[in-house]
């Protein structure tokens, strides 16, 4: 699966031109290392481990996240009715013409809509659930951070509750 998404993805933006547009992680992916491989001169790879790596959790770790997510915020909802009414009139001001005529918005209208107090729940369900409490990655180059030196090699965890 993982490799038949990534010929796909290679297919969009192999070419010069870079018609394609981007419509998932795979393909975003699969954009930055090809505008790399062109910048640096080098052929673009698009079946390293990392890459599968990366697209791996995206696919399969990303389903447990996202069902624990999600049942955090029911629970949030249920457990606090008066930010679940806010919340249903902030996406309802937000989403008013899919309101008004009873049908849902689209997602270009999702993907536009600037609602402030949905990303500030969504961030509180995150630090309540407590779903993911880390990330980590590996440098790939020598890098400074606040004037320390972070060694190529070197695991880097990111704390994703503070």
């Amino acid at each position: 699966m993982i490799n038949e998404r990534l010929q796909s993805a290679w297919q969009k933006f192999s070419s010069v031109e870079e018609k394609g547009t981007v419509k998932s992680a795979t393909d975003l992916i699969i954009q930055r290392e090809a505008q790399m491989a062109r910048k640096e001169g080098r052929d673009i790879k698009v079946d390293t481990q990392v890459i599968k790596d990366e697209l791996f959790g995206f696919y399969m770790a990303g389903q447990e996240t996202t069902s624990t997510t999600l049942c955090w915020a029911m629970k949030y909802l249920t457990a606090n009715p008066d930010v679940q009414a806010r919340l249903r009139n902030t996406l309802r001001e937000a989403h008013e013409r899919a309101h008004r005529t009873g049908g849902l918005p689209s997602a270009q209208e999702i993907a536009q809509a600037d609602v402030p107090y949905l990303e500030a729940f969504i961030q509180e369900v995150h630090r309540v659930g407590n779903s993911v409490s880390s990330i980590v990655r590996v440098t790939t180059k020598d890098a400074v951070v606040l004037g320390h030196v972070i060694p190529k090699g070197t695991d880097v965890f990111m704390l994703t509750n503070g």
